[in-house]
């Protein structure tokens, strides 16, 4: 808390955590602007005061704070009510990226270049032709036959069942 006051300037200090004024946002807007000014579009900030300007000033102060790269474990809801713990949780995400800046970004599956891992790999034969059925992670089954090019999608019996509870 101190680490916060030092770097808010236009605002008051907040006092402790569960600081009654830290629901408007503004406090958070401040601190977030002290580590990265280019950060917050004030167009989209209110004053703060009706419900409607608590919950928008909320959803976008924690938008910011992940744009910047602080992990944020908390929901709206958590500001609007000033719940003392994750109000903490959030200035201490705000500290850690403004002293060791972002935390790295993770690279998908496309841009490490790997694909997703086959889990099986069947071969059948049917009627003279070979067909080759293989399930991956993260894809439906396929079913390719050696004379056709186009490939026939299947459910499993566990994902047949699935639907059938939502019928």
């Amino acid at each position: 808390m101190k680490w916060a006051n030092s770097r808010v300037k236009d605002v008051s200090p907040i006092k402790s955590f569960s600081d009654h004024s830290l629901r408007d946002c503004k406090y958070l807007f401040a601190l977030l602007n002290s580590i990265e000014p280019r950060a917050i579009n004030w167009e989209y900030v209110s004053a703060g005061e009706n419900e409607e300007q608590i919950e928008n000033n909320a959803k976008y102060a924690l938008s910011v704070a992940r744009r910047i790269g602080a992990t944020i474990f908390c929901v709206w809801e958590d500001i609007r009510d000033v719940k003392p713990k994750m109000i903490m949780t959030i200035l201490a995400a705000l500290k850690k990226v403004a002293e060791e800046g972002p935390a790295p970004r993770k690279k998908s599956l496309e841009e490490a270049g790997t694909t997703t891992p086959k889990a099986t790999t069947t071969t059948t034969f049917s009627s003279g032709s070979k067909t080759t059925t293989t399930t991956t992670a993260s894809q439906p089954k396929t079913e390719v036959a050696a004379h056709n090019t186009e490939p026939k999608i299947t459910m499993s019996s566990a994902l047949k069942a699935r639907a059938a509870m939502f019928k």
